[in-house]
């Protein structure tokens, strides 16, 4: 077990956006409730020796019926983390795969509210994340697909 430190957080970078509306988008040409699904996916590099770490988050909002979705939004927030205490590596896995895309989320939740407030479809407000449940998913995933290459006969 590792003695854990600090996080902190130097600054925030906002590395893309991607907003565009759909031209054909017609309100009159959809039946029911549009579907709309939010998707989050997280990156991380390590800047220097100094255990600074770049930390992204990629919220993208994705719509069921893409011809008939109302726009397409994708924003990339970053974040520099400085890390104090020394950690396994798994724990290091938690801080950059969970602690800091959380600490991220306010920042992404304020772009994407803002940028839809403004649009003629209405406000979307993000919800709390859970980053352990996606964390674990992803690594169960990647297990699996680990595991189904070394049992596939060999061609």
């Amino acid at each position: 077990m590792s003695s854990l430190g600090g996080i902190h957080l130097l600054g925030t970078l906002l590395e893309g956006v991607n907003y565009r509306t759909r031209p054909r988008y017609q309100l009159k040409d959809v039946t029911g409730q549009q579907e709309m699904q939010m998707n989050f996916n997280t990156s991380h590099l390590k800047l220097d020796d100094e255990n600074r770490y770049k930390v992204s988050l990629v919220t993208s909002l994705v719509f069921t019926e893409e011809k008939t979705a109302p726009f397409v939004l994708e924003v990339v927030i970053s974040g520099i983390f400085a890390l104090q205490g020394e950690y396994d590596a798994d724990d290091m896995a938690v801080v950059l795969n969970v602690n800091c895309p959380s600490l991220l989320l306010p920042y992404s939740r304020e772009m994407v509210s803002n940028l839809t407030l403004r649009s003629e479809y209405g406000v979307i407000t993000l919800p709390s994340v859970n980053f352990m449940q996606l964390y674990q998913a992803r690594k169960k995933a990647e297990a699996a697909k680990e595991n189904a290459e070394s049992v596939s006969p060999a061609q």
